[in-house]
């Protein structure tokens, strides 16, 4: 069943965040991959996240499709592309069989490992979901009409841990009114995290995917919170990770989190950390209690 098939008949919906390699070899991270491809929904492909230089993620997308049948969800990020270029890779993806797009405004290119590298920015992700609708409607943003439909099927992001959580769903209603199908969110690691946001998006009508990450120890944990934007991991999770400060620990703060939240849950968005080993411990833990 198709991704947007399983969140249309409200079927909890399991997908995988990858990171395309950092050159232009790929045969290790599909090696990884493979042991998980049969337990997933969909692989979201990312685009040189934290700005940090890897391979395009249509491109890593096209090749992984090569080797393995599993839907993808291509990221896509103002950061990087003009109005033309948006287009011009959107008119690729759809005639390529790609369809699902994360729409995002990008992290900011100061953190990039790419010296003298500017974003483009030209505006943020709720003019990329309005130009995805209008495309799959037959035109460019000029108002020009297109030889063929496209049939993109718009994602767009959301985070929880927010500080203040009123603006957050406000800011996801009018993604939804941009053209917005689903949400994924940033990882989290607490099941409160989850109540309380809930409690504040009760009424927004599209399925959220949420977040959690596999932490590896304590130092990246710190790391992640001082480095990667929008993502927090509590002060109890980092004590956690303190006490132990190894992978295990990781996975038993993921498993507990998914255990305590799966009934209430759309789907669940998983972040690898690239340990792919690790996960695969984690998503055979969720299919043994959720359908495939």
């Amino acid at each position: 069943m198709k991704f947007r098939d399983k969140l249309a008949q409200k079927q909890f919906t399991l997908t995988l965040e990858v990171d395309p390699p950092k050159g232009a070899g790929i045969k290790k991270t599909m090696a990884r991959l493979a042991p998980l491809v049969p337990y997933l929904d969909a692989i979201n492909v990312a685009a040189c996240p934290v700005a940090q230089l890897r391979m395009d993620a249509l491109a890593f997308s096209t090749l992984m499709n090569r080797e393995y049948d599993i839907e993808v969800i291509i990221h896509l990020t103002m950061r990087d592309f003009s109005l033309l270029g948006l287009q011009s890779y959107l008119l690729g993806a759809s005639a390529l069989g790609y369809h699902n797009i994360l729409a995002m405004t990008g992290d900011a290119a100061k953190h990039s490992d790419v010296e003298g590298t500017k974003g483009v920015f030209q505006a943020n992700s709720q003019v990329l979901l309005k130009l995805m609708r209008t495309m799959n409607k037959g035109f460019s943003s000029s108002g020009k009409k297109m030889n063929k439909k496209t049939k993109f099927f718009p994602g767009a992001t959301a985070n929880p841990s927010a500080v203040n959580l009123v603006n957050e769903v406000k800011k996801m209603n009018k993604k939804v009114e941009a053209g917005a199908e689903f949400f994924q969110t940033q990882p989290m690691f607490r099941s409160k995290t989850v109540e309380v946001f809930r409690e504040y998006a009760q009424e927004l009508p599209k399925p959220v995917l949420m977040g959690t990450m596999l932490l590896k120890n304590y130092d990246s944990s710190l790391w992640l919170n001082a480095k990667v934007p929008g993502l927090f991991v509590p002060a109890e999770v980092l004590d956690r990770m303190k006490k132990k400060d190894n992978q295990d620990e990781g996975i038993s703060v993921a498993k507990d989190f998914v255990q305590e939240t799966l009934s209430s849950l759309d789907g669940l968005h998983l972040f690898p950390m690239n340990n792919y080993e690790a996960m695969l411990e984690l998503v055979q833990d969720i299919r043994k209690i959720t359908p495939a």
